[in-house]
């Protein structure tokens, strides 16, 4: 019997991934497209019995009330860094939430028993933060869902860049993180054309770095955009399928991952999205594989 599983991750960031793009994407990106991509990923999700991480970047799972308890943290990470924060805090400021503030969407994953991750608190990235704005962050963080039901132990940093120093992160309570290998578009083309028929896989290894245990970085689904949609839709969903039988056969881990608004931005993705999890519900189904979300897969290896 395989003892393989699959693995989904969400970047759930709104507008909060773009904050130093603000202007140059607000059009693009607003709450009606957003949940109406969100609704098309839970119903599928519930339809084929995958539960996935949803990392939510804090203040977007957080209403502006609740957020602007705690102005005077978001006026000294504004000094910290304008670049940064100075377009979206002002919308912010202005009662300009759309696309920015949308608790409602953190709270569709809640409801249908998906793992709660963070995507940082405002979803700056390491190479712009420092030690000051980390404590920030986290001391907004701990504000900001100390009185939640559901408990956040996963970490997907923002825009896969990952800090230096690890250890602070769990005194607030993270067990684990999204690893982050190959990352460049290039390298993501490249092994399309060179391996028409599966994604590398890596082996479900944990390495434990600074009380932290890394999970493999996984895979990013084809967002058909700009180059990426150079590579033919049945390409990417035979791709993943072919993935998904290997990881049978050898009892591995398929780990995939993407943001929520990619959906917006190359509606095509919804077709390649649909096919994959439709063909991961049926392995479920069948008993070939089983949906692990974060927290999960470190457990059973620690249970091993």
């Amino acid at each position: 019997m395989s003892n393989a599983t699959f693995t989904l991750s969400l970047d759930c960031e709104g507008m909060w991934g773009m904050a130093d793009n603000f202007h140059k994407f607000k059009n693009d990106i607003n709450s009606t497209l957003l949940n109406s991509a969100y609704d098309f990923l839970i119903n599928l999700l519930s339809k084929n019995q995958v539960h996935c991480t949803a990392a939510f970047v804090t203040a977007f799972g957080t209403n502006r009330d609740e957020l602007l308890t705690f102005n005077n943290i978001l006026n000294e990470l504004h000094k910290l860094c304008p670049a940064w924060y100075s377009s979206i805090i002002n919308e912010i400021y202005r009662n300009n939430t759309d696309g920015i503030l949308q608790p409602e969407l953190l709270r569709l994953f809640e409801l249908d028993n998906h793992e709660i991750g963070w995507h940082g608190t405002t979803h700056i990235p390491a190479n712009l933060s420092n030690s000051n704005i980390d404590l920030l962050e986290l001391e907004l963080f701990k504000n900001l869902t100390i009185s939640k039901k559901y408990k956040i132990e996963s970490i997907v940093f923002p825009r896969n860049i990952i800090p230096e120093n690890l250890n602070i992160y769990k005194k607030f309570g993270f067990s684990n993180y999204r690893g982050c290998l190959h990352s460049n578009i290039f390298y993501n083309l490249n092994q399309f054309s060179t391996n028409p028929y599966k994604l590398d896989l890596q082996e479900m290894r944990f390495l434990y770095k600074e009380s932290l245990y890394e999970i493999n970085s996984g895979h990013f689904l084809n967002w058909p955009s700009n180059l990426r949609s150079l590579v033919p839709i049945n390409i990417t969903v035979e791709k993943w399928k072919q993935t998904i039988n290997y990881a049978i056969e050898h009892s591995l881990n398929v780990h995939m991952w993407f943001h929520p608004h990619n959906l917006i931005t190359a509606p095509q993705m919804q077709i390649s999205f649909s096919n994959i999890i439709n063909y991961v519900g049926e392995k479920i189904k069948s008993g070939e594989l089983k949906s692990k979300k974060f927290g999960e897969l470190v457990r059973s290896q620690l249970n091993q």
